[in-house]
């Protein structure tokens, strides 16, 4: 059983002639080495498996575990991330206009580096067999990324679970509160609670939910019990006009009528 030359072709790609890093002019991005020795180890998961259609995903996740532990994908040691390493490094050397603003960038840069790890931890290797009557004399592999939505539920998650932190003195990001875990690599994190929307902020120039009309029998965000923030409603009745009984006519437009309603508005005390 051997690999198809899509895969074969990846050493070539890589090599150390290719490099366009302007810093290490000759340091691959991957080591050619690391790509054979992944190689191998998906040639053998895929050798010892009868890939057999219940198998197939246990298969797919079984090298998606091998590609995200491998060293092509530890990111804090790989040129490809280099220069992001080197916006982590000059924060302490560049003059910020406050310990807030260095947070701030400290935060975003850690975050920014949990969507690129979200992308690849959610990436599967899809394969396909090629033979007579599926015989599976060459299977063709390769990595496929997943969809938008996946990728943003999964980031949904981590944001509902995300760890508040603050900068110490040595110009770090620490946990906030001492009894909460430190976060990881795969963890978002924040430094400020998210402001009370439901009160009226001069400093954000927020007026709050104070005479927001909310729909009564709304279950969601648009509902009174929400959006009123437990102050309740007050009721009146409006009188609307609105276009009805609507007729197209040859040729060609539509004529409508005029109708007049009173209704019910329902806006936050």
């Amino acid at each position: 059983m051997t690999l198809p030359q899509r895969i074969n072709k990846v050493e070539e790609k890589i090599s150390p002639d290719s490099s366009n890093d302007t810093e290490h002019p000759h340091q691959p991005l991957f080591k050619p080495e690391d790509i054979k020795e992944l190689q191998d180890k998906i040639k053998k998961e895929i050798e010892e498996s009868q890939l057999q259609e219940k198998e197939m995903q246990e298969l797919q996740e079984k090298i998606n575990r091998e590609i995200f532990n491998s060293k092509i994908f530890n990111l804090e040691n790989r040129a490809i991330f280099a220069q992001n390493r080197r916006q982590k490094g000059s924060l302490s050397r560049i003059k910020l206009s406050g310990t807030n603003l260095k947070a701030r960038s400290l935060m975003n840069l850690h975050n920014n580096e949990v969507g690129r790890r979200a992308v690849i931890k959610k990436s599967r290797i899809t394969c396909k067999c090629h033979g007579v009557s599926g015989s599976c004399s060459l299977i063709t592999c390769w990595q496929q990324l997943s969809s938008m939505r996946e990728i943003g539920n999964y980031l949904r998650e981590k944001y509902d679970e995300a760890t508040r932190v603050k900068m110490n003195k040595r110009g770090r990001l620490q946990v906030h509160d001492s009894r909460f875990k430190v976060p990881t690599a795969l963890d978002l994190v924040y430094l400020d609670e998210s402001p009370d929307w439901c009160r009226t902020s001069k400093q954000l120039q927020w007026q709050g939910t104070h005479g927001r009309v909310c729909n009564k029998t709304s279950a969601g965000l648009d509902s009174c019990s929400i959006l009123c923030c437990g102050r309740g409603y007050n009721t009146k009745k409006i009188v609307v006009r609105e276009r009805c009984n609507c007729k197209f006519q040859w040729c060609c437009h539509v004529k409508c009528d005029v109708c007049v309603k009173v209704i019910e508005e329902y806006t936050c005390k």
